[in-house]
């Protein structure tokens, strides 16, 4: 799947601590919900195969992975981000917040 490569229909807006996509590389739950898509733990990409369309980041790069961000640039973002601070940043509706990627 390489790193955020989508299925048709699916969206991402990001991970939280709390239900089943903790981070990048998440091999826990397993973090990707998405119909039709193939299990592969064997090369670190589970899924569920239910699917409500959330992702979550993962590459086969060791330690993170690549994001595009809207302005068209691209980042490498590692394993050991604070997913729950990140992901409240960029989803508030307080507006106004400045965010850098570390």
């Amino acid at each position: 799947r390489g790193t955020w490569a989508l299925y048709r229909g699916t969206m991402v807006a990001g991970c939280d601590n709390n239900q089943d996509c903790n981070g990048i590389n998440d091999q826990t739950g397993p973090p990707d919900d998405v119909q039709d898509c193939v299990d592969r733990p064997n090369v670190k990409m589970p899924c569920w195969n239910g699917g409500d369309g959330q992702h979550g980041p993962k590459s086969l790069h060791p330690g993170g992975c690549h994001a595009t961000l809207l302005d068209g640039s691209v980042r490498f973002v590692s394993e050991t981000i604070d997913t729950d601070t990140v992901m409240r940043a960029m989803n508030s509706i307080q507006g106004r917040e400045v965010f850098e990627m570390p």
